[in-house]
């Protein structure tokens, strides 16, 4: 006699199945019928994966984003100075060389839109400016110099006209 719950086969006349012990023959109740829930899976996410960035590594971290930003502040910050202090011709250069450095430091970095793009120009303004200013002294000097050169000759020639004069009266006199 087959178990109607397992399946096994029982010799004839044994009340009890020999595998699951469930009652056999006459003696078993109806079975009802148990029905399995699915197991619950969860839903399958796609993998996450990180944006591609074409400016060489695939991941930037948090420390990497403050320093380009960082140097991005820097180079407008130094790029205002440059500008602001070209009159002095030293700090001009100086601030504006450094600007320059710090906007090519933040877009090796990532950050080079933006404040850093800015920070450039106007560090290159200031350069311009500072540059423009040490012409405009060269030319000032020259001019004080080519002016005084211009007194000088005129009072050399004067001082030679003089001193002509004095010798051509000093030949007048004689003749008496």
């Amino acid at each position: 006699m087959f178990c109607s719950n397992c399946g096994t086969n029982n010799p004839d006349g044994t009340g009890f199945c020999s595998n699951c012990g469930s009652a056999l023959g006459a003696a078993a109740q109806p079975v009802q019928q148990q029905y399995a829930q699915p197991a619950y899976t969860q839903p399958v996410q796609p993998a996450y994966t990180q944006p591609m960035n074409y400016g060489g590594s695939d991941y930037r971290d948090n420390d990497e984003i403050r320093r380009a930003s960082s140097c991005a502040r820097k180079a407008l910050t130094l790029g205002i100075f440059s500008i602001l202090l070209s009159w002095t011709v030293l700090f001009g250069i100086l601030f504006g060389a450094i600007g320059i450095k710090k906007a090519s430091s933040a877009k090796k970095l990532g950050s080079g839109g933006g404040k850093a793009a800015v920070g450039k120009v106007f560090s290159i303004i200031g350069l311009i400016f500072s540059i423009l200013i040490i012409v405009y002294y060269i030319v000032a000097i020259l001019g004080i110099i080519a002016s005084g050169t211009a007194q000088y000759t005129r009072e050399a020639k004067r001082a030679m006209k003089e001193q002509k004069n004095a010798i051509v009266r000093v030949v007048d006199l004689s003749d008496f």
